[in-house]
């Protein structure tokens, strides 16, 4: 049996042979098990296209036998599933609703002309009638006003003609803008900005031109801002150069080469805002729950792995050692070890730490670090909370609370 368009009114099928040829299309599926992000726009899609179809026996789990034609969407065919702001993202362009039907569209549709014709033909006959029955009937007078009328149309229709061309070219600018993702859109909705980069508006746009004044533009079409959103994104959400790519509308290859220099480029502008505070300051914006034995605690330390794709598909493991204070500021981050060799005493030996140690600081770790000894020697201590350990105590609350604070900072 041959599936035909599912729209209201439409009944285009496989087997007929149109000018334009159509093209058809199943409706999209629900993807689950590529994350959440990816299900959450998948599913709306979805949603959108049963909401435009608008029959009721078009539902969101009864789709799989159902068609879509090309006539109903601008470009022709769906946009890219991600594009969310796209007009073609779901169907929008004949789609029947509020007009008249019959149990033949063909048949309805040459009716209405024909009587439309007629209408027009009575009109005119009638019009010509009462013209010739009046006493000041002159043909001269018609003759000046039908050539009045003829010139008068034909600059009518040079005109349309060059608001139609006009209209073509606006649609196609606003057609490339609202399939392209950029920051110029992003910037008005904070949540969704936040969710790419892990940023707020207001540190995007101080971010910017710090970096700007230390580097150029990689690819000369794409605005400053929204290579830093590419490189933000890649950061935050780990997403491939092609995805980013499909997402911009440019090559992957300039995805890779943004990173390749943007990434330095950042690191050499918010490596200052990684400092060791003074104790007076670690103490004064200390949470309530660091009471007690821990109240004088300077930083929460731990140690953690980076996985990094080679392009001959092996994989190099990066490690690195990271503080933070415990109201959450980041305060030392080490070098990158990519030896597998390595231990974490080695590590933490040449990341120079130790040395901004004073006597006396009490250290946080949620892990046994094998460094006791050279915090023994200058006097320091390194406290594991029992709930790291596996034992419960009578204070499991309060050190659960301090081992979820590692956990949280070091995502």
């Amino acid at each position: 049996m041959t599936q035909s368009c599912c729209v209201l009114g439409c009944h285009k099928d496989r087997r007929g042979n149109f000018t334009p040829p159509l093209r058809f299309f199943s409706f999209p599926s629900w993807k689950q098990k590529q994350g959440a992000y990816v299900s959450d726009v998948t599913r709306r899609r979805r949603l959108a296209w049963v909401a435009a179809v608008n029959r009721t026996n078009v539902t969101f789990d009864s789709v799989s036998k159902y068609i879509v034609c090309s006539r109903h969407f601008i470009k022709g065919k769906p946009s890219y599933e991600m594009f969310d702001q796209d007009p073609d993202w779901a169907p929008s362009l004949h789609l029947g609703h509020g007009e008249p039907q019959s149990d033949s569209p063909v048949k309805f549709e040459k009716k209405r002309c024909m009587k439309t014709k007629r209408d027009e033909e009575r009109m005119a006959k009638q019009k010509l009638e009462n013209m010739i029955s009046g006493d000041n009937f002159d043909i001269t007078d018609l003759q000046v006003q039908h050539v009045q009328l003829l010139k008068a149309f034909g600059e009518m229709q040079t005109e349309a003609a060059k608001l139609r061309a006009e209209n073509e070219k606006f649609e196609d600018a606003l057609q490339s803008d609202f399939s392209k993702l950029s920051y110029r859109f992003l910037k008005c909705d904070e949540e969704q900005l936040q969710f790419l980069t892990g940023l707020h508006s207001v540190t995007f746009d101080w971010l910017v031109p710090k970096i700007s004044r230390i580097i150029f533009r990689v690819h000369p079409e794409v605005k400053q801002q929204d290579h830093l959103l590419i490189v933000l994104m890649k950061l935050k959400l780990g997403l491939c150069d092609d995805d980013l790519g499909y997402r911009f509308q440019i090559h992957g290859g300039i995805i890779t080469a943004m990173c390749q220099t943007w990434i330095p480029a950042l690191a050499a502008v918010l490596s200052p805002l990684v400092a060791w505070p003074s104790q007076d300051a670690i103490v004064k914006t200390n949470p309530s729950i660091f009471t007690g034995g821990v109240r004088q605690c300077c930083c929460i330390v731990d140690t953690f792995e980076v996985t990094i794709a080679t392009p001959n598909a092996t994989t190099k493991v990066a490690s690195y050692l990271i503080g933070a204070t415990p109201a959450g500021a980041i305060t030392f981050v080490s070098l990158g070890s990519f030896s597998r060799k390595k231990s974490d005493r080695q590590l933490i030996r040449e990341s120079g730490f130790v040395d901004l140690l004073k006597p006396k600081d009490l250290l946080l770790t949620n892990k046994t670090l094998p460094i006791q000894k050279d915090l023994d020697a200058i006097g320091a201590t390194l406290l594991t909370p029992d709930v790291a350990k596996g034992k419960k105590s009578g204070s499991t609350k309060r050190w659960t609370f301090l081992w979820l604070c590692g956990a949280t900072w070091r995502r």
